[in-house]
């Protein structure tokens, strides 16, 4: 598994290289930073992440995102 440096998931990687190259690199998924719930349809090559300082940053505020998901 992999996760996007710094969150950022680019179109070549996510869509292109990643999906395309799993042989070479044998990961089976990533992740970027969407600060949502992972959705049937999301891609395994940007799977979206929440991340403490960006999209939460007390307890309370991530408990809140996981009632809401």
């Amino acid at each position: 598994m992999f996760a996007y440096p710094f969150g950022h998931a680019t179109s070549y990687l996510a869509n292109d290289y990643l999906p395309r190259h799993v042989d070479e690199h044998g990961m089976i998924a990533a992740f970027g930073t969407g600060g949502r719930a992972v959705c049937e349809g999301d891609s395994v090559w940007n799977i979206p992440r929440a991340v403490c300082g960006w999209h939460w940053n007390e307890p309370e505020q991530l408990a809140a995102m996981l009632r809401q998901a």
